[in-house]
């Protein structure tokens, strides 16, 4: 009976590594934090986050079965992004801002032959 016992604790010790295993397969490290920066390019961030953030983070992560560091890379490459995007926008609305009216906003050549073009278009209607 002990030996029953003593193998049923073993199976569930081996369900549950092999379980563990799967669930952080994308994860640079699995057995030790020592390899993790040797073993890839992935860097660690520590990031304290207050109760309430991390209680929505773990809910949502165990909503959608998945590691609550995967939803907080993916929540942080999306806010980046868009950063990016933003600052892309703004660049271009002040460039625009300074050129108006300027020879770099208006090509009097180009102008021309898009109002031929659009006047040629209408005379077919």
């Amino acid at each position: 009976m002990r030996k029953l016992a003593r193998n049923i604790r073993q199976s569930r010790w081996l369900i549950v590594q092999n379980y563990s295993l799967a669930r952080h397969a994308d994860m640079p490290y699995i057995d030790d934090m020592k390899n993790a920066i040797k073993s890839s390019d992935t860097s660690n961030f520590h990031l304290p986050l207050p109760a309430p953030l991390h209680a929505r983070l773990r809910a949502a992560a165990k909503q959608q079965h998945r590691p609550a560091t995967q939803l907080a890379k993916q929540a942080i490459e999306y806010w980046l992004e868009k950063q990016e995007r933003m600052a892309l926008h703004e660049e271009i609305t002040r460039y625009a801002t300074q050129a108006a009216g300027s020879s770099d906003d208006l090509d009097e050549q180009l102008q021309s032959v898009g109002l031929e073009h659009l006047n040629s278009e209408e005379s077919y209607r």
